[in-house]
């Protein structure tokens, strides 16, 4: 599940500019592995491939906007580019160019080795929410799957209710996010 989420805002404008051969080389070094051949990556490390994306971009013209670490499951970082004097159509080929170098390959390391958790203050949250709409969870669960399997069969959409309405109130400066 790929939940680093693109909201692109652009002008209209000219096109992009070169971007040097160095620049397209992948950011980290998977060579570490685990017992299940999959690289290990951290947090630092997802978060310098983030920042060599962005450095990728501006020199084509492009801003990437990074608000953090998805809260719903800490899968990714929720990334935004906005891009002045350039076309949509060309700044969404510079974001996916620099995206592709730089991010694809440390996101699905990432992922592999690390298991997905709804930040804390949200999950609590959530249990608020869904208490008061006489949803009782089962006890221990820590990401969106979890919260799946433990509410009730025809209650989905109170849930995404309670998971959107944590994400607004917690996180109102967010501008997009997804709930499996």
């Amino acid at each position: 599940m790929l939940l680093v989420l693109l909201a692109g805002c652009s002008n209209p404008g000219t096109g992009q500019q070169a971007v040097d051969d160095d620049e397209i080389r992948p950011s980290v070094s998977t060579s570490s592995e685990k017992d299940q051949g999959s690289p290990q990556i951290t947090e630092r490390e997802y978060e310098a491939a983030v920042s060599q994306m962005a450095s990728c971009m501006a020199k084509s013209g492009v801003d990437l906007i990074n608000d953090g670490w998805d809260p719903i499951d800490h899968e990714g970082m929720i990334l935004r580019y906005k891009s002045p004097g350039m076309s949509g159509e060309a700044s969404s080929k510079v974001y996916h160019r620099c995206r592709e170098a730089h991010l694809d390959n440390v996101q699905k390391g990432f992922n592999a080795t690390n298991k997905s958790r709804m930040a804390p203050d949200l999950m609590a949250e959530v249990r608020t929410c869904l208490t008061a709409k006489a949803i009782m969870l089962k006890g221990g669960e820590k990401n969106p799957a979890d919260l799946t399997r433990s509410v009730p069969e025809g209650r989905y959409e109170t849930l995404l209710d309670c998971v959107y309405g944590g994400v607004r109130k917690l996180y109102p400066r967010l501008v997009a996010v997804s709930f499996p």
